[in-house]
C-alpha cells in the first residue's frame, strides 16, 4: 500500500509539473500581407498570462486600426509596415517584451514612424511600468536626464532629425539583451532613417537603481563570473558577444536592414568599419569584409564582460579569469586608431573561428572588446 500510494503521489505529481510546463508562456509571429508589400506582423501569445497580453498588444498598438488600413493600401504609393520584436526570444524569463513599430502611412497625419512598446509579466500578464524597473522612479529619471545629456547627446547628434532628448519618456520602454530601450515620439526624437528616436542604456549601468524585485528582479542580478566565462566561450565560438542583435557571420544585407549605417563606412586594416543607427548597438562598430557579403567583427566599447565593466576593469582581471592570452599584441597609435580604438594593447583568445580581443588603454584599462573572425585579424596582423 506504501508503494502504491507512493506511486500515485509521484504521478500527481508530474501531472502537475506536465501542466505548468505546458501553462509556459510561447507565441507564435502572425502576419497579415496585402500582397504589395505592406504587412502588419505580431505576436500570438499562448500560455500563462497570453490573453491578457494579446489583449494588451491588440488595443495597445491599435492593430484592428492598422488591419483596416492596411486593406485600403494598393500597389505604388505610400505602403506600411507594421513590425514586432519579443525579447526574450526564446521565452523562459519571468518578463517579456514586446516592441511594435508602425512605418509609412500612418492612422493620422503624414507617413512617419511610431514606437508601440510593453512589457509584462510572463506570469500574469499584467503590463509592467517604470514603477516595477526602478527602485525610485523619480531618482531613476533625473539621474537618466543627466546621463543622456552627459553621455548621449553629443554622440547621438549626428543622427537626429528631431532632437528633444530630454527628458527620458521613462514609461515608454522595452527590454532587450544589452540594456532598456527607451522609446520616443518622432516629434521629439527622430532618425534619419525615417524611424522615432530610441536610447538603450546597458543593464550593467542602470544596476544600482533598478528594483531588484518582482518579475524584473533578475535585471539587477550580478553576474556569476564562472558562469559567464563558460557562457562566453560558447557564445564566442558561435560569432556572438553577450546582449548585442547583431552577430559576426551574419549577412550584411539583413544587418544593414535591420540596424541602418546613414553614413559611409571607414576603411580599417579588416575591410570596412561601419556605425550603426539602432540604439542597442550605441558604442558598437560592425566590420564587414570589403565585398560587403557579411558581418567580420564587431567593436564594443561600452559593456560589461562577466562583470568587467568598460571603463573600470584592470587587464589583469581578464587574464585571471580567462587564463593566459593565445597572444598578445601592443598597439601604436596609428595601428590603434585604424581599428578605432585607443592606443594600448589587447590579449588575444581563440574561440573555434573566433578570435576574442580585450583592448585597455595606455593605463591598463579595459576599453573595448572586439570579435572577430580569426583570419581576418591573421590576414592583417
Amino acid at each position: 500500500m506504501k508503494n502504491i500510494g507512493y506511486f500515485a503521489a509521484l504521478c500527481i505529481l508530474l501531472l502537475l509539473c506536465c501542466g505548468a510546463a505546458a501553462e509556459e508562456l510561447r507565441y507564435e509571429m502572425k502576419t497579415t500581407d496585402n500582397g504589395s508589400g505592406s504587412f502588419v506582423s505580431l505576436p500570438e501569445f499562448s500560455g500563462a498570462g497570453a490573453e491578457k497580453i494579446n489583449e494588451t498588444v491588440r488595443s495597445g498598438a491599435r492593430v484592428d486600426e492598422y488591419l483596416a488600413l492596411l486593406e485600403n493600401i494598393g500597389a505604388g504609393g505610400v505602403g506600411l509596415r507594421v513590425k514586432s520584436e519579443v525579447w526574450p526570444a526564446d521565452g523562459g524569463a519571468p518578463a517579456v517584451s514586446v516592441l511594435v513599430s508602425a512605418k509609412g502611412r500612418m492612422l493620422e497625419g503624414r507617413p512617419s514612424q511610431v514606437w508601440y512598446p510593453f512589457v509584462f509579466d510572463a506570469a500574469t500578464g499584467e503590463t509592467l511600468c517604470a514603477s516595477d524597473l526602478f527602485a525610485d522612479p523619480a531618482e531613476a529619471e533625473a539621474w537618466l536626464n543627466d546621463y543622456l545629456e552627459r553621455e548621449v547627446e553629443e554622440n547621438l547628434s549626428s543622427y537626429l532629425e528631431n532632437r528633444e532628448l530630454l527628458p527620458v519618456p521613462l514609461d515608454r520602454f522595452a527590454l532587450c539583451g544589452r540594456g532598456v530601450t527607451f522609446l520616443y515620439e518622432y516629434s521629439s526624437l527622430s532618425f534619419l532613417s525615417g524611424d522615432a528616436g530610441a536610447v538603450t542604456v546597458p543593464y550593467f549601468e542602470l544596476r544600482p537603481l533598478l528594483s531588484g524585485e518582482g518579475p524584473l528582479a533578475f535585471l539587477a542580478e550580478e553576474e556569476d563570473p564562472e558562469a559567464c566565462r563558460e557562457n562566453l566561450a560558447s557564445e564566442a565560438a558561435e560569432g556572438k558577444l553577450p546582449g548585442l542583435d547583431a552577430y559576426v557571420g551574419e549577412a550584411w544585407e539583413e544587418a544593414r536592414e535591420l540596424f541602418h549605417t546613414p553614413f559611409d563606412p571607414e576603411v580599417c586594416p579588416g575591410g570596412l568599419l561601419w556605425e550603426t543607427e539602432d540604439s542597442r548597438l550605441r558604442d558598437c562598430l560592425l566590420i564587414t569584409d570589403g565585398g560587403e557579403a557579411e558581418v567580420t567583427g564587431i567593436i564594443c566599447t561600452r559593456l560589461s564582460l562577466c562583470g568587467m565593466e568598460s571603463g573600470k576593469a584592470e587587464r589583469g582581471a581578464w587574464r585571471a579569469l580567462f587564463g593566459t592570452p593565445e597572444k598578445s599584441v601592443e598597439m601604436t597609435p596609428d595601428e590603434a586608431a585604424a581599428w578605432r580604438l585607443a592606443p594600448g594593447g589587447c590579449d588575444l583568445y581563440r574561440f573555434g573561428e573566433m578570435l576574442l580581443l580585450l583592448h585597455a588603454d595606455e593605463e591598463g584599462i579595459f576599453d573595448a572588446c572586439v570579435l572577430m573572425k580569426a583570419a581576418v585579424w591573421e590576414e592583417n596582423e
